[in-house]
């Protein structure tokens, strides 16, 4: 289950796109600059980790993947002890 204090929302960009974003706030939450762009590497694992069991770094190196293969644009937006939001961009197909 996702922590009451994280969420996921689409929201419109324009006739022709939608934006899905999910994120929040977190305990140790947040990225440093320098993790930005390595977060996406394949078994890359935040130092800050406080989950129970660590995960393999692998999720967000095959959602870039998949997200890379359809064309989609995605990213992070973080700042350091407040939270991450990772979002993509998809097109509406009509």
């Amino acid at each position: 289950p996702i922590p009451q204090e994280r969420a996921a929302h689409a929201a419109a960009v324009d006739e022709n796109s939608v934006m899905m974003i999910y994120g929040g706030s977190t305990k140790n939450g947040g990225l440093a600059e320098d993790e930005i762009t390595t977060v996406w590497n394949r078994y890359y694992r935040a130092n800050n980790n406080t989950r129970a069991t660590a995960g393999s770094g692998l999720g967000l190196s095959i959602a870039k993947e998949i997200l890379i293969s359809h064309h989609f644009e995605y990213g992070v937006n973080s700042k350091k002890s407040e939270g991450s939001e990772f979002w993509f961009e998809a097109p509406i197909f009509k």
